[in-house]
């Protein structure tokens, strides 16, 4: 099922997009020592500038009763690079 998965994937410029936003996050946050395997991921469009970007979101995933801790990572739509990267308090 998965070698189906990637072609349509790749065919899908939106799919192509958030799945480019979501690795080149990935590998900004692991170097930066955090694991986005031991997070909750969350992704949304955002809108700045009148430009389009993905927002990641790690949070931790023991998030209840704990303040902070939160990473975000604004990914340009077109090309996948990092525009900002926030950090929770």
């Amino acid at each position: 099922m998965a070698s189906t998965a990637v072609p349509n994937v790749l065919d899908d410029p939106l799919a192509a997009s958030l799945a480019q936003a979501v690795a080149g996050a990935n590998q900004h946050v692991r170097s930066l020592g955090i694991d986005p395997e031991e997070r909750i991921l969350s992704v949304s469009e955002v809108v700045s500038g009148g430009e389009l970007s993905w927002r990641v979101a790690y949070l931790p995933r023991e998030h209840v009763s704990r303040r902070g801790g939160e990473l975000i990572v604004d990914v340009d739509f077109q090309d996948g690079s990092i525009r900002q990267v926030l950090r929770g308090q």
